[in-house]
């Protein structure tokens, strides 16, 4: 009876082992189904941002790049890399300095932490690689990947509105000086015009008709008052006479002259 007992135990305890086993291992299940399915759900999150990423970058219409602390390029744009003038299989090797050599790599260092810690928009040149350069507006910020700290940018290319900028810079400088110029003619031609007014107001002008006797070529200077021509002209405008004789006067007096006197 005492063995029998001793089996009936064993047989009990074992049972409840075992269902211990089984609910400790149906524990395990649903805990790896959960694991699992935040872990595929993860994947799809993931599997979508990277999905987003890549779309983004290859219709990006500015020149998206990623940069590590060390300025290599991480990540980038189709745009970035046309505007540069590289192609995808330069990507691996390209590095800050080959498109900003106008800074010195320990200034691009120091730009690069700058950024790292504020977002900061600023205008620069980027260089291409058959070594011509552009004029580029920047957006850059710090951004955390897989823990560490990288430096997302976008530039864009504004080449063309600086040149038109500069050129309204250009025309605006060419029409100041044009209104300089009309300016100082309009002054030259105001101190004309004061001066001829000025000459104006003195000059004595004979309008109207004048009475001149037939014989001896008096003008009627009113009332009962003959003048000599000459006399009547200098007090009536600024003419001053000198007098001479025409050949014609110059031959009959040397004729009156030559002829006996009786």
């Amino acid at each position: 009876s005492g063995v029998n007992a001793l089996s009936g135990n064993f047989a009990e305890e074992t049972l409840v082992h075992i269902q211990v086993f089984v609910g400790f291992a149906a524990l395990i299940g649903l805990l790896l189904a959960a694991s699992y399915a935040e872990v595929r759900a993860a994947w799809r999150a993931s599997r979508h941002d990277k999905e987003q990423l890549r779309t983004l970058l290859e219709t990006a219409s500015d020149g998206i790049h990623v940069m590590d602390m060390n300025g290599n390029l991480v990540q980038h744009s189709r745009k970035f890399l046309s505007m540069l003038g590289y192609d995808e299989s330069d990507a691996a090797s390209i590095n800050m300095k080959d498109w900003a050599p106008q800074k010195s790599w320990d200034e691009l260092l120091t730009t690069m932490r700058t950024v790292a810690r504020a977002p900061v928009t600023f205008e620069s040149r980027h260089r291409r690689k058959d070594g011509s350069c552009i004029d580029v507006e920047i957006s850059a910020k710090g951004v955390e990947l897989d823990g560490t700290t990288h430096v997302y940018a976008s530039s864009r290319d504004i080449t063309a509105r600086r040149a038109a900028v500069e050129n309204l810079l250009r025309s605006e400088l060419e029409l100041r000086r044009q209104r300089d110029l009309i300016g100082e003619q309009n002054e030259r031609l105001t101190r004309q015009n004061a001066e001829l007014e000025a000459a104006l107001s003195h000059l004595k002008t004979l309008k109207g008709i004048l009475s001149i006797c037939m014989y001896c070529k008096k003008i009627h200077a009113g009332n009962d008052n003959w003048q000599r021509i000459e006399q009547y002209i200098s007090e009536h405008s600024d003419a001053v006479f000198s007098h001479g004789m025409c050949p014609e006067c110059y031959a009959r007096a040397e004729n009156e002259l030559m002829e006996p006197s009786e």
